[in-house]
């Protein structure tokens, strides 16, 4: 038996789940630039520097930062 915890079970479905579960509704974004855009107009901006954003959508917390290197998928 293997046991594996899960920080993020919701970010294991992807972006498009996360923004949908938390509106509601589905949504659909193409990449990080247009899920921070997606999230700067409709969610409640609770902290930011000039790379990490975050977020309040609904009742689900988000946090935006510059995508790194080996994180190339979405």
């Amino acid at each position: 038996m293997h046991v594996l915890l899960l920080r993020d079970p919701y970010g294991f479905a992807g972006v498009d789940h996360c923004l949908s579960f938390a509106v509601g509704k589905a949504v659909r974004v193409a990449d990080t630039g247009e899920a921070l855009t997606y999230l700067v107009a409709n969610a409640e901006q609770l902290w930011h520097t000039d790379d990490v954003h975050l977020f309040k959508l609904g009742d689900v917390g988000f946090m935006w930062d510059i995508p790194r290197p080996g994180l190339q998928t979405f």
